[in-house]
């Protein structure tokens, strides 16, 4: 027997909150682009070191680290 928990099912319950991991997983991206690009922008040392501080495993930490 599957668990209801306020008129949803415990395997909608799963399914919506996977939508929503995803929906933060793109506002991550997001933000994490615009660090970047801000970094790049301003194309210092320092720049670079304040995105690694924010984003350490970034989409773009291994360009930074190479950088500096």
């Amino acid at each position: 027997m599957i668990k209801q928990i306020n008129d949803l099912s415990y395997i909608e319950l799963i399914n919506k909150f996977a939508t929503h991991k995803e929906y933060f997983n793109d506002i991550e991206l997001f933000y994490d682009e615009q660090a970047w690009e801000k970094a790049v922008l301003s194309n210092t040392k320092e720049s670079y070191k304040n995105y690694l501080k924010i984003y350490l495993e970034g989409i773009h930490s291994d360009e930074a680290k190479n950088i500096i």
